[in-house]
């Protein structure tokens, strides 16, 4: 055997461990890259994400019809928007002292408190002031306007101290008649029914199909929209009022 061989052999079997040692490196480089790519292109989707899901709800703002007459409406999930419908022809006030008014009076409760009042929209109905602010729960609703609201179960609304006392309409097919009264025991056993309870005169719209009403001071436009208004006319006075829908 040559010794020139033997010593090439060995040179051979020396290098083999440096070359593997900077192949992992290489590898491991490649993989922190990989990684690093990943990374970004997650955080690049999910930017995209956020910004058309906000695109799409500040479109479904804009282009859902606005009520025509002041509405408070209720989502699935208890999210309250409230459209107002102001003539200010009857005031003294104006278009942007309205909104300054709006503005002012949002910023200065979401300032203190966890749960934001968000002003939607702002513009005019049929020559008249129109103001779309949303809610995202009935006692956010209830701490910015002061107005009694309820919104859950009837089981829920049990447990928070309503009695469901008043006289209650059968309703079907958006249709109350007088004298058709429900059981109130039956009634209130129907733990899974939602229940928006709330004392203040105003057009009322929510996800569901409304089953009882209270016969005191409402009347039904459809299967899902109640009136509240005073019976005697007057317009400071204000019953308890329970709509109950499946």
């Amino acid at each position: 055997r040559s010794l020139i061989s033997t010593d090439k052999k060995r040179k051979k079997r020396a290098a083999t461990p440096a070359l593997n040692h900077r192949q992992k490196k290489r590898l491991q480089e490649l993989k922190r890259r990989r990684n690093r790519v990943l990374v970004l292109l997650l955080v690049v989707i999910l930017i995209l994400v956020i910004a058309g899901y906000l695109l799409v709800s500040k479109l479904g703002s804009i282009m859902r019809p606005k009520a025509d007459q002041t509405t408070l409406s209720v989502d699935s999930k208890g999210k309250i928007r409230l459209e107002e419908v102001i003539d200010l022809s009857e005031t003294d006030g104006n278009k942007g002292d309205l909104k300054d008014f709006v503005k002012s009076a949002i910023d200065k409760y979401n300032a203190k408190s966890k749960k934001d009042v968000r002003l939607l929209r702002f513009g005019n109905v049929d020559g008249k002031a129109y103001v779309e602010t949303e809610y995202p729960d009935d006692e956010t609703y209830q701490k910015f306007t002061g107005y009694q609201i309820f919104s859950g179960s009837i089981k829920e609304a049990r447990k928070e101290g309503y009695t469901f006392s008043d006289a209650l309409l059968n309703v079907k097919d958006g249709i109350a008649k007088d004298g058709d009264y429900a059981d109130n025991a039956s009634v209130q056993a129907e733990d899974d029914l939602k229940v928006l309870i709330l004392r203040e005169n105003i057009r009322v719209k929510v996800d569901g199909e409304i089953v009882y009403v209270s016969s005191a001071s409402t009347r039904l436009e459809s299967e899902n929209i109640v009136k509240i208004s005073p019976a005697d006319g007057n317009v400071d006075a204000s019953e308890l009022v329970y709509i109950i829908y499946k």
